[in-house]
């Protein structure tokens, strides 16, 4: 029983909702027909949610215990030094024509190196 209610405790902030209104928004955007997508405005919707989704990331920071916080800044440091090797890797397979990675696509594996990265930080501590 404590495991649920530390579960809904968790996907009960802010932090998390605007998150999820974010991606919902950049899926909406990314299944529209083309005509509507390709207007400015509504290419930038996915950018409000996201706006309100550092503040609530700083407030969440500030809310965590000590063990938290180092967990959370080691994984933000090593997801950092993998997105410079995956940086160069890719600017090196740009330059020789080999692949050439959509922005949307580098976004999601930064955010998969910093989830993985979360994932071993705290289970290192446990």
């Amino acid at each position: 029983m404590e495991t649920s209610c530390g579960f809904w405790k968790r996907i009960n902030r802010p932090v998390f909702w605007w998150s999820i209104v974010a991606l919902n928004a950049e899926l909406l955007i990314k299944h529209l027909p083309r005509s509507i997508a390709e207007l400015k405005f509504i290419a930038l919707l996915p950018v409000l949610p996201l706006l309100m989704f550092i503040p609530a990331l700083i407030r969440t920071i500030r809310k965590m215990d000590e063990m938290q916080r180092r967990i959370c800044l080691e994984a933000s440091s090593i997801a950092f030094a993998l997105a410079l090797v995956f940086s160069i890797v890719v600017d090196a397979l740009a330059e020789a024509g080999v692949y050439q990675p959509k922005f949307i696509d580098t976004g999601t594996l930064l955010l998969l190196l910093w989830g993985c990265a979360f994932i071993f930080t705290s289970l290192r501590y446990k």
